[in-house]
C-alpha cells in the first residue's frame, strides 16, 4: 500500500514558452529530476530566430548548414 509509484511529467511547447521555468521552479522543488536536450540541440543547430533569421530555417536544415550538423543533421550522431 506505501509503494511509490514513478510520475513522468512530459513538457512540450515552443522553445521560450515556459517549460524549463515551471521544470525549474515547481518539479524540481519537489523533487523531480529534470532531463533536457534544449543544450544540446541549441550548440549543435543554434535557435530559431535568434542565432539566425526565420526566414534561414529551411534552408539550413536541407543544407545542413546548422551549428555541427552533419549528414544527418547532426542528431544522434557523436564522432562522425
Amino acid at each position: 500500500m506505501g509503494k511509490r509509484v514513478p510520475v513522468v511529467f512530459f513538457l512540450v511547447g515552443f522553445t521560450g514558452s515556459g517549460q524549463t521555468t515551471y521544470a525549474k521552479r515547481v518539479l524540481e522543488p519537489a523533487g523531480a529530476v529534470r532531463l533536457s536536450v534544449d543544450e544540446d540541440v541549441f550548440a549543435r543547430h543554434g535557435r530559431h530566430g535568434v542565432d539566425y533569421p526565420e526566414y534561414e530555417y529551411f534552408e539550413r536544415e536541407s543544407t545542413g548548414r546548422g551549428r555541427g550538423a552533419g549528414s544527418a543533421g547532426g542528431v544522434g550522431v557523436r564522432g562522425a
